[in-house]
C-alpha cells in the first residue's frame, strides 16, 4: 500500500502552482485525502448537527444492495441510498425507487 510519498520521504505533490504567492502552493497527496475524507465522512459540510446521525442505526444487507443493483439496472449508491430512505427494508427500497 502507497503511503503517499516518495522514497526521499517528502510527500508526494500531486499539483503545483508558481503565481499563488512568492513561495508558491501545493496539494499533496495525504493531506488531500485527509481533507476529503473530513469534508464527506468524518464531518460533512453543510449538514446540521441533528441529521449527521440519522441514518447511523439502519442495517442495510449487501444481498439487497445487490438484488437492487441487478433487477433494477441501478448504481450501488443509487441502491444504497433506497435502502436508507426504506430504512433497511427492500420493499420500502423498491417503492421508494418506483415512485421516483
Amino acid at each position: 500500500m502507497s503511503t503517499g510519498k516518495r522514497s526521499t520521504g517528502k510527500p508526494e505533490v500531486i499539483q503545483q502552482w508558481q503565481d499563488m504567492d512568492s513561495n508558491g502552493a501545493t496539494f499533496e497527496r495525504n493531506r488531500l485525502d485527509k481533507r476529503i475524507q473530513e469534508i464527506c465522512v468524518t464531518d460533512p459540510a453543510g449538514v446540521p448537527d441533528s441529521m449527521k446521525n440519522a441514518n447511523k442505526d439502519i442495517k442495510i444487507k449487501a444481498s439487497d444492495v445487490a438484488y437492487l443493483t441487478k433487477q433494477y439496472m441501478i448504481p450501488k449508491h443509487m441502491a444504497e441510498t433506497a435502502l436508507l430512505q426504506g430504512h433497511g427494508d427492500l420493499s420500502a427500497a423498491i417503492t421508494f425507487l418506483t415512485i421516483q
